[in-house]
This record gives C-alpha cells, sequence and structure tokens, in this order.
C-alpha cells in the first residue's frame, strides 16, 4: 500500500472533540497506572503496540482516527513521529511528522500528546482473523535529560510494548499509548461485568459487594442502573453514579453494589445485572457469573493471621520484626503473628517442608516474607511495595474486613501434673447452616521469648547501617551487624495441619449456632524449642479446604490447669448438649473411662 503523508492536527481533545461513536482504546488504559520506566538517551527510539483480532475485537472493521501517547520529558526531543503499519518495518499505512510545539509531556504539561488524523484509517478486517495493525512513535533524543518510556505500573500482556522491534511487555508494561477507534463492534452504550465471587453478610439486613465493570462502548460511562437477583427473585432497580467518568473503552471501574440479604442463615444463589449506562437501557443487560451468597444468623469477629517467613541469619529479617510490632500495636488481638522459622535454631520441619511453604516461597522468592490469611502474599514490613516503606498494615486492614462465617474459640490444659502433654479444645461456631461443610482446622504452637546461645541465635542486621527515615528501622541502626541481646517471640514450635488443615476437624452438616468441638494434643515434654511453659500459646486456623484461604482464627494463652474434674452425676451428664472424645467424634454419652470434652470442659471420667 502506497504511504500516506497527512499533517497532523494536534488537539487536548474533549468530549467535544470527539465524536459520539469514537472512543479511545488501548491495550493500557488509565486504570493500570502510569510509571516511568526505562530512560531513552540520545538516538532513535521506535514504540509501539500491536494490535489484533484477538486482542483488540472492537476494532475488527473499524476505523483509527487518532493517536495519543505519554512523554516523561519532552526537553531532549528533537523530532517525534507517528505512524501505522501492517508490519514493523514494513511501509506505514499512515505516518505523520508532530511538530515539537505540539508535543506535550507529564513534566511540564501533565497531558498526552494527542495526534488527529486528516483522514481515518481502515484497520483489522473482518474477513482476516490474522490480521493486525503496529501503531506507535519514533523519537529522536539528545543525549539530556533522559526521555522515560512510560508505562503500566505491572507488567503488560504481549503485544502491549515493543522496542525497536522487542517484546518487552512482560518487563516494562504496556505502552501508555491509545488510539482513538470507530467501529462496527463499538456500541453506543456498552458495559461488561466480572465475577463477583462468594459473598458473605449478616442476614435480615442490607449489605454492599463490590463490583467491576468495564466500559466498553463510545459514550462514557457516568452512571449505571443495577439489579440483583437472589434465589431467582429480583430486587428493585438501583443506581450509581460513578465519581468520575469512564470514558475509556476497556477502563474498569468499582461498582458498590447494594442489595437486601435474605434472613435465612444457609447459602443462597446471587447474580448481579448492569441494565442502564447513563440512564438508558441497555439491549442486553451484563450480567455477572451467577455467585454464592452466605447470609449469617448473627455478626461475627474476623481476626487475621500473618505467617512470617524468616531465619536468624536473614540479615533483613529484622524489617519483619519491626512490621510484625507495628501491626500489633495498630490492631490488637484481632492480628496474630506467627513466626516460621527456617534454617537456624527454630525450624520446625513440618511448617518447613509443607507444601504451603514451599508453595509460597515460589510466589515470593526468599526472606523475609509473609502469608496474610493465606490470600495476600507479600513483605511483612514493605507490603506489595519495594520503597521500603511501611505498608503491610494497608494489606492487613484489607484481611479485616472480611466477613468471617464462623467464630473460634480455643481452651487448652494440661494432661498431667508434669506438663508434658498439652490438650486443645477448639470450638468452632459457624453462623450459617450448609450440608456439605468445606472447612478444616489448623493449629500451631508458639511460643515468646525464645533465646539461646550461639551466633545462630543471634539475629543478622541488616539495617545497622541504615541512613532511612523509617522510625521503626532507623531503630536498628548502629545496632551491630548481630543483635546479641534479642528475644524471639510468636515463633511456631509445634504446629498440626499445615497443609490444609486437619482431616475430621470440621464435620458436616454445619448447623447454625451449634458448636463444634475438636481436641488436639500436642507433645510438650520432648519438644526442644519449649523453654517456658507460661509463655506458650496455641494459634487455630479456620482453613477454607476450596483455596486454601484462611476463614478465622483466633489464639489463647497457654492455661496452667490440669485437666482433671470429678466425675459427673449422671443427671448432670443428661444435661450436657453433647460430648467428644479426644479424636473430636461425637459421642451419645460418655459412658466408658477415657477423656471427653462435655459442654465446652474438659471431663476424665
Amino acid at each position: 500500500m502506497k504511504t500516506r503523508w497527512i499533517a497532523a492536527l494536534l488537539l487536548v481533545m474533549t468530549a467535544a472533540t470527539v465524536s459520539a461513536q469514537q472512543s479511545w482504546w488501548g491495550l493500557w488504559n488509565s486504570s493500570q497506572g502510569l510509571t516511568a520506566r526505562s530512560p531513552l538517551y540520545d538516538g532513535s527510539h521506535d514504540l509501539y503496540v500491536r494490535l489484533t483480532a484477538q486482542n483488540s475485537p472492537l476494532l475488527v472493521g473499524g476505523r483509527i482516527h487518532g493517536v495519543r501517547f505519554y512523554l516523561s520529558d519532552k526537553t531532549a526531543v528533537r523530532s517525534c513521529r507517528v505512524w501505522l503499519s501492517s508490519a514493523y518495518g514494513s511501509a506505514p499505512l499512515i505516518q505523520c511528522q508532530v511538530p515539537l510545539a505540539d508535543l506535550r509531556d507529564l513534566s511540564h504539561d501533565g497531558q498526552a500528546t494527542e495526534v488527529s488524523f486528516a483522514d481515518a484509517v481502515d484497520v483489522l478486517p473482518a474477513q482476516n482473523r490474522y490480521a493486525s495493525v503496529y501503531v506507535g512513535f519514533t523519537l529522536q533524543l539528545d543525549a539530556q535529560p533522559a526521555c522515560h518510556l512510560m508505562g503500566s505500573a505491572g507488567k503488560g500482556a504481549a503485544n502491549s510494548c515493543f522496542y525497536n522491534g522487542q517484546d518487552i511487555s512482560a518487563t516494562y508494561g504496556a505502552l501508555a499509548l491509545q488510539v482513538l477507534a470507530t467501529g462496527p463492534a463499538i456500541a453506543e452504550r456498552a458495559v461488561t461485568a466480572q465475577a463477583v465471587g462468594e459473598q458473605v453478610a449478616l442476614g435480615g439486613g442490607e449489605a454492599t459487594l463490590p463490583l467491576t465493570a468495564t466500559s466498553q462502548g463510545a459514550e462514557p460511562v457516568e452512571s449505571v442502573g443495577y439489579v440483583v437477583t437472589i434465589d431467582g427473585e429480583s430486587q428493585p432497580e438501583r443506581s450509581y453514579t460513578l465519581p468520575q467518568a469512564a470514558d475509556e473503552m476497556g477502563c474498569p471501574f468499582s461498582v458498590p453494589v447494594s442489595y437486601s440479604v435474605p434472613a435465612a442463615a444457609v447459602p443462597h444463589a446471587l447474580s448481579v445485572a448492569l441494565t442502564r449506562v447513563n440512564g438508558t437501557p441497555l439491549s442486553a443487560a451484563a450480567t455477572a457469573p451467577a455467585a454464592t451468597l452466605i447470609a449469617l444468623s448473627r455478626p461475627t469477629t474476623k481476626r487475621t493471621v500473618m505467617e512470617e517467613f524468616t531465619g536468624s541469619w536473614c540479615h533483613n529479617c529484622v524489617r519483619g520484626i519491626a512490621g510484625i510490632n507495628l501491626i500489633a500495636q495498630q490492631q490488637g488481638d484481632r492480628f496474630i503473628a506467627i513466626a516460621v522459622h527456617s534454617q537456624d535454631p527454630m525450624e520446625v520441619a513440618a511448617y518447613r517442608g509443607s507444601t504451603f511453604y514451599s508453595d509460597c516461597m515460589k510466589v515470593l522468592g526468599g526472606l523475609p516474607s509473609c502469608s496474610i490469611d493465606r490470600w495476600i502474599d507479600c513483605d511483612p514490613y514493605c507490603g506489595r511495595n519495594t520503597t521500603g516503606a511501611f505498608l503491610t498494615d494497608d494489606l492487613v486492614a484489607e484481611a479485616l474486613q472480611r466477613t468471617a462465617v464462623a467464630d473460634l474459640t480455643v481452651s487448652t490444659s494440661w494432661t498431667d501434673a508434669a506438663e508434658s502433654s498439652l490438650r486443645c479444645d477448639v470450638a468452632t461456631d459457624f453462623a450459617y447452616s450448609v450440608a456439605d461443610g468445606h472447612y478444616a482446622l489448623m493449629l500451631v504452637l508458639t511460643a515468646d521469648g525464645l533465646t539461646g546461645t550461639g551466633t545462630d541465635w543471634q539475629q543478622r542486621n541488616g539495617y545497622n547501617d541504615y541512613t532511612g527515615t523509617e522510625e521503626a528501622l532507623m531503630a536498628y541502626a548502629g545496632k551491630g551487624i548481630y543483635l546479641t541481646d534479642i528475644t524471639f517471640d510468636h515463633v511456631a514450635v509445634d504446629v498440626a495441619g499445615v497443609d490444609g488443615g486437619l482431616a475430621g476437624s470440621i464435620s458436616a452438616p454445619i448447623v447454625a449456632d451449634q458448636p463444634q468441638h475438636y481436641i488436639h494434643t500436642f507433645d510438650v515434654g520432648s519438644n526442644t524449642l519449649v523453654q517456658d511453659r507460661q509463655r506458650l500459646s496455641v494459634v487455630a486456623l479456620l482453613i477454607d479446604t476450596r483455596d486454601g484461604s484462611v476463614v478465622n482464627a483466633a489464639k489463647t494463652a497457654v492455661s496452667s490447669a490440669v485437666g482433671i474434674a470429678p466425675v459427673p452425676s449422671a443427671a448432670t451428664m443428661s444435661q450436657q448438649p453433647a460430648a467428644y472424645d479426644l479424636q473430636g467424634r461425637r459421642v451419645a454419652k460418655p459412658s466408658r473411662p477415657g477423656v471427653y470434652i462435655v459442654g465446652g470442659k474438659t471431663i476424665i471420667r
């Protein structure tokens, strides 16, 4: 195809300059964030994306009317050329030189450079599913200052960022570039709705679920109408106005969907349909996939567990200690820390050798790191960022926002005067009924104040030369490369059910407000990590066996009581609602000699 040279009209486009059926589309959109990536110095630089029928279905059979892209700093730009071609390096379908006076950047203007074509370009013909179009710009730069490649904050998808012939999407994210397009697949108003996942709410009241929708039409989305359907019964239509219009195709936005929760404390079928955009009914509602709503009979108390992966040899692991201390100050007993040591005297083989631990290391890569409720994996101090700032508290707060389906209570007692065996009674009180449960308990014995002799019991301190501004980390500056007077807290010294929980610890059917009891005994007498029985605690975690996440947790200090009680009378026994043996099995009547849990108390008959 013969090259067409077209003069460019550069505009700061507003709603008034974009026609009704035109919309911005790209493999990057503003919701993905914008960040400066690799610096670009003197020379020529080709930056572009590859649009295909697969990654840009709305452009099939459509036309491109313009391009916009972001520059970090235009000062060093000697020339800028925008182009489209059917293959990189081939004769362009269209290209135009952008006058330097019309360039916009983030440093000086806070805007994108927008190029409007005098003639639109046909792209991605409907009859050719393998067609593609390359859209980009070429910069000629001076040596100073650097003009950074602008991309998304995270990784990009394939074809979303090319540099001089190389796909660098996985490293530098999606290129901050979009096209102004029209086409038969672009409706005036269109949205899609994503799955909402399982919801948990108090029965008989009002609740809100977070729905993510995506703008897929030419008209910016300013408001949406929605209908919630529960167990086949649709509730009255409601509406939500966005704080800022979604004015790009492919741009997701959040809708807090309000609905009435049924009173019956059982699972319900729930679906959400987006029915209107900007007050106009959609020709076909955008319905999110069906989800489960669990209505609770009463409020529950949510606690969050951080399993922190650490080691005394790890020079950065004092960061984890600092993070745990800060979160504990903020959240109190709603936050439970478990320090999982590796390759030092406090390692527990069952924890370190678990599938859970190895799977976490595949994601996290090393120490210090942590898993919050087994669904948020991050740094115990910096969260998901690498800036060195304390940010994990926001992730813990996010985990605490989840509503737990059950409360847990843990009680302990010694089975003998020598305190060699510790009996743990976990009462799990569900706030809904369901025929087939998918839960299991995990128990961890933790110790505070552990100490020892030798360098293995000294914490290596990588923050001895710290010069930053984080107050919690400044406390380690100048303390030496080894902390010789440290004692270790929250240390896991024994564990049961680390991979998916203990089989049979929760039985079905589950009945609302009828606690289940499970008994587990820790062998303390032969545990060399137990230094002070008065500083032991037991943590119980309720695991969702479908995905391994922690539903709720409880922690209790170990009691000094020995679990021996007088044999109750027959009349007293008959008043007890249920009895359980040491394996957690319910028995009709504790008539044989043995140890039983009756009404939450330990009975030796």
